[in-house]
């Protein structure tokens, strides 16, 4: 083989070396949404999700839902800001309100997360509108609850977790009513949604 020849090969293999270290080293995991109430915001945890990165894709099952140590504290009836973090508004979006105890968390520590066994626990799961970010207006009777966000995007889908603890102002929580465009499952807590617009 001429020179030519021989440095064209080397240079390919450098390059499949190089794609293949590049490919390795990816990290594929979907960015968190945040949840501001009260002028507070919270970065969510990560549980399951599917995920595409730029050269290939991965799919991640949680044996439960992360939060953060600390919940936001609210006293009801209050507003929740959801940001999402892509551009896209999402094509499938669900709301879990999950009411929680010392009981339900699991006995780990990774990532430095709380983690919450949710999947037999009654809640009220909620569809938003398919908007980037939107404020939910929530009345819940005193505790400790994770907010479960199931969110379907371009680039995947994945489920988010906030801990929100709602404390007694004085007052019992609103009486339910019916509310639209949200559906919902069960007749207690009231939950409103109103939509931002044009924020980035």
């Amino acid at each position: 083989m001429n020179r030519k020849v021989k440095f064209s090969i080397l240079a390919i293999i450098i390059l499949i070396v190089i794609s293949i270290y590049l490919i390795s080293q990816e990290k594929i995991e979907p960015p968190p949404a945040i949840l501001k109430i009260d002028g507070k915001e919270q970065i969510s945890g990560i549980g399951s999700y599917c995920w595409k990165g730029t050269w290939n894709a991965l799919c991640v099952d949680m044996i439960g839902i992360p939060t953060v140590q600390e919940p936001l504290i609210a006293s009801s009836p209050f507003t929740a800001h959801l940001r999402l973090p892509l551009q896209e508004p999402p094509s499938e979006l669900q709301f879990n309100i999950i009411q929680v105890t010392e009981q339900d968390e699991l006995n780990l520590s990774a990532r430095d997360w709380r983690w919450w066994n949710i999947w037999e626990l009654q809640g009220k799961r909620l569809t938003p509108p398919l908007e980037r970010e939107s404020d939910i207006e929530l009345s819940l009777e005193p505790g400790l609850y994770v907010l479960n966000i199931e969110a379907w995007l371009e680039k995947g889908s994945v489920s988010y977790g906030f801990l929100v603890e709602v404390q007694s102002n004085g007052t019992s929580a609103l009486p339910a009513t019916s509310v639209s465009p949200v559906n919902q499952n069960g007749t207690s807590n009231s939950v409103n949604f109103t939509i931002s617009r044009g924020l980035q």
